[in-house]
């Protein structure tokens, strides 16, 4: 943004036009509207996997049984036969193919929103893409699953880091040390 006073100062007015000229220029209204859409066009995806991944994992039977059961007190009989029966065969019936499809159209859908923030960033910083198309498909999709993996990564050392972490460090003897960064360390995700 250039100054619009020769003095060095900008005034509120022509700070205000400034942002306006830019808001518009870099069409962020367009842009925020674009990664609302792909946010819920991924969720679905992500929804239809972590289904399917429900008949993998040991304990769903009984969360889902509890669920069952609080569910007849509030939905019609009707209803609840509808969702007890998709719901046990769901869980009852483990289905790899879906399961593929499913990780499949998760990480399609969400290479897909974060190829629109390299957009909207390239937009706003007024870079222009060089890169084939190829490349930019490829950082999307490593991006991707280089972003879920550092979440299942922190959330896995968030759960089980601590006990983990304590041991390793007893073993390598600075137990006291791990405590303390181990402290200050996790302060800022857990506040």
């Amino acid at each position: 943004m250039e100054r619009s006073s020769w003095h060095g100062r900008l005034s509120w007015r022509d700070f205000l036009k400034d942002v306006y000229r830019e808001y518009n220029r870099d069409n962020v209204s367009d842009t925020a509207a674009i990664l609302g859409y792909y946010f819920v066009y991924s969720l679905f995806p992500f929804l239809f996997f972590l289904a399917t991944l429900a008949a993998y994992i040991p304990h769903v039977h009984v969360s889902m049984e509890t669920l069952l059961e609080r569910g007849k007190a509030l939905l019609p009989a009707q209803s609840m036969t509808i969702i007890e029966r998709n719901l046990r065969a769901l869980v009852e019936h483990p289905r790899p193919r879906l399961l593929t499809i499913g990780l499949a159209g998760t990480l399609y859908s969400a290479s897909r929103g974060v190829d629109a923030v390299r957009k909207a960033l390239n937009l706003a910083y007024d870079v222009k893409e060089s890169r084939p198309f190829w490349k930019t498909e490829l950082l999307a999709f490593g991006m991707t699953v280089g972003s879920a993996a550092l979440v299942l990564f922190g959330i896995a050392g968030m759960i089980a880091g601590g006990d983990v972490g304590l041991w390793v460090a007893g073993k390598l003897h600075i137990a006291p040390v791990y405590v303390f960064a181990w402290r200050w360390l996790r302060w800022p995700a857990t506040t």
